[in-house]
């Protein structure tokens, strides 16, 4: 994907999120809206990364096996609201993870984004109790992160948790990995 087609796809995510309940829950024989959000999100961190080239998003039923974006050796996936964690867990494709609880649009990333080792990132969600195994439709089991919008008490602790192992800010990671990739 060249430049162009990254930010008309980016926009075609925002329209749809735009124009789409992205927080209803779908019963069956409905389309899930939950991904347009998390796919904005990704766009918009590859925008402020300078990312705006190669994959935004994937096809439908398929996982997330790539990670986001890669620079001076350094490996970033980022993740939105409750998401799939299986290219986290038993991976070593991945260094960073940016991550942001509540993104809505028109939010700054670099404003509401926690970037951590994926290892930090994998103790938060064990230490709120936030992992859970899922078996999808096809029959598989897929490791995701577990609602914390129904608990006022592990949503407070989750955050609390995001704020004391965060690493660092998406500013700080951009002049981290631009100065690697420097160093070659």
């Amino acid at each position: 994907m060249n430049r162009k087609q990254y930010f008309e796809t980016l926009a075609g995510f925002r329209t749809y999120a735009e124009e789409n309940d992205v927080f209803h829950k779908p019963v069956k024989g409905e389309q899930c809206n939950f991904g347009a959000l998390g796919y904005v999100y990704q766009g918009e961190v590859g925008v402020f990364l300078g990312y705006t080239r190669g994959q935004l998003g994937q096809k439908r039923g398929s996982s997330d096996t790539l990670p986001d974006f890669k620079a001076g050796g350094l490996v970033l996936e980022t993740k939105q609201g409750a998401s799939n964690l299986d290219i986290l867990v038993g991976s070593k494709k991945v260094d960073y993870v940016c991550y942001c609880p509540d993104f809505r649009l028109g939010d700054r990333v670099e404003l509401v984004s926690y970037v951590m080792s994926k290892q930090n990132f994998l103790t938060v969600l064990t230490e709120a109790g936030l992992i859970r195994q899922k078996k999808a439709t096809d029959g598989t089991w897929h490791t995701s992160i577990q609602s914390y919008k129904n608990s006022k008490k592990k949503y407070e602790l989750f955050l609390d948790l995001l704020d004391e192992y965060n690493e660092m800010s998406l500013e700080e990671y951009r002049t981290m990995a631009k100065a690697r990739a420097k160093r070659g």
